[in-house]
């Protein structure tokens, strides 16, 4: 498929170029204030009879713009695309998208049709948590069908449980560890096309099957020819580079849509900030540079038990660097437990750590250590750098403190430690940056700039003192439902 004619045919789709020069312009929101999907109540838009008269024509017009619309994709797919598989894979991936939102769009305004003749409070949540579910299965299949950048977009949704319904984030945890593996040929093919030389001729060794596979790259373990040295070598998936300006036109089409019919539920944000940070993502030789400033930072501070891998060399879709662990994917399950101190199966399912693991958890995972998942558990250990026995250790004894303390935190106390150190290392970047600028912090402009630092890392304290709050009221309301209920 031809860039000129991908480009064209995206410029066609969308409204604007897929490196949104518009957006950087403009403040980037991170989170609205309403939260889609979140409060069902709100999903029901139609008041009196007038209303829900118009609502009932809304499925029609929905399904009739949507089918218009993947119509109209997929002829212009097989108009300006030369490449007639190309344009046969655009299409598919276009008619995809665009048939499973309108069919979502219909079940969800026949389901709040349906809602708004039943008075029974637990039917109608009944009623929507299943569209919700079904909308979200559907959409599963999409993702996992388009794969790459679809992958990544799920991923980041499947976190969103503050915003989106259970249904949706719950069904979407597959794609945390259901990534596409790009076959040894391919990743052969796109080494010669970037540097126009064999795979082989700078390794002596490549491993045939990534080590670790995500939903834009993956790892192979490799050794340099001319020095012996072993290296993790992170490639990009092949085909991402070209599909990536339709994917991001899609995803863009889908939230603009979802706004056109239902208002109160704006989630253009979302692909907004994608079409800014993902063509950042993509380019490994970015990566390089802030890996080789996060290093240069953190060797100012050698106490700190942090381990950053030193690049040895990267291209737009390649990059490579010093090896750090010997943990391999089968490993990770195992190497994830030892972190979390749960059961990998448990919180695999559950999608966070956040809770206290159980009496039962506990004695599974002790039956298991008798069965000779110690003996894994210690050949895992000898393979990691002594610096993250020191983090594993350091993990065992604050979870050995909170449980045998029974902090009333739990697991999310070491989390907001965490964001409060993250938060003020920040801080103290930003008044190296100021140093580095020369003159005293007193002078007008420099003043102003600590000032405005000191005003980011107070707001973010102010939001995790609220955070805090909030999760001590819970625990207050909590017990006083426990005392009520044994009253």
């Amino acid at each position: 498929m031809s860039s000129f004619s991908l480009s064209v045919f995206t410029r066609r789709l969308g409204p604007r170029r897929w490196t949104c020069t518009t957006c950087k312009s403009q403040p980037r929101q991170f989170l609205k204030p309403t939260s889609p999907l979140a409060a069902p109540r709100r999903f029901a838009t139609a008041t009196g009879r007038n209303g829900s008269s118009q609502q009932q024509r809304r499925p029609r017009r929905a399904l009739v713009f949507a089918s218009t619309s993947a119509a109209v994709g997929g002829v212009t797919a097989l108009a300006f695309i030369d490449d007639i598989k190309g344009a046969y894979e655009a299409a598919g991936r276009s008619g995809r998208v665009v048939s499973g939102l309108a069919i979502c769009i219909n079940d969800y305004r026949t389901t709040l049709n349906q809602r708004a003749l039943i008075e029974n409070a637990d039917e109608k949540e009944a009623l929507l948590k299943a569209c919700h579910k079904r909308c979200a299965e559907r959409t599963l299949k999409v993702l996992e069908k388009n794969g790459g950048i679809f992958i990544k977009l799920g991923q980041h949704l499947s976190a969103m449980n503050y915003l989106l319904p259970s249904e949706w984030t719950t069904t979407f945890i597959p794609l945390q560890d259901k990534c596409p593996v790009s076959s040894y040929e391919s990743i052969e093919a796109m080494y010669r096309k970037d540097t126009g030389e064999d795979l082989m001729v700078y390794f002596s060794e490549f491993s045939h099957e990534p080590i670790g596979a995500a939903s834009l790259a993956q790892v192979h373990l490799a050794t340099i020819r001319a020095t012996g040295q072993q290296v993790a070598v992170k490639v990009q998936h092949p085909e991402l580079q070209a599909w990536a300006p339709l994917d991001l036109a899609l995803t863009r089409y889908t939230f603009s849509t979802l706004k056109r019919f239902f208002p109160e539920y704006d989630l253009e944000w979302l692909s907004s900030e994608m079409e800014v940070s993902l063509p950042k993502e993509l380019d490994f030789q970015e990566e390089a540079v802030n890996a080789k400033s996060m290093r240069d930072h953190f060797a100012k501070i050698p106490h700190l038990p942090l381990i950053i891998p030193e690049v040895v060399w990267a291209r737009r879709r390649i990059i490579y660097a010093h090896e750090v662990a010997g943990i391999t994917d089968k490993d990770f399950p195992l190497f994830a437990s030892a972190i979390t101190g749960r059961d990998y199966s448990v919180i695999s399912k559950q999608g966070s750590i956040l809770q206290t693991r159980t009496g039962d958890e506990e004695a599974a995972m002790s039956t298991s250590l008798q069965e000779g998942l110690i003996v894994d558990l210690v050949q895992l250990l000898s393979r990691v750098p002594r610096i993250i026995l020191l983090i594993l250790k350091t993990n065992d004894l604050t979870r050995s403190l909170d449980e045998n303390l029974q902090t009333r935190q739990g697991p999310i106390r070491t989390f907001m430690i965490l964001a409060r150190y993250c938060t003020r290392t920040v801080f103290y970047e930003q008044l190296d940056k100021i140093r580095e600028r020369g003159g005293s912090f007193f002078w007008p402009a420099n003043a102003v700039r600590v000032v405005s630092a000191w005003a980011s890392l107070m707001r973010v304290e102010i939001k995790l003192e609220v955070f805090e709050l909030w999760l001590s009221i819970k625990r207050m309301l909590g017990l006083m439902d426990n005392v009520a209920a044994l009253h």
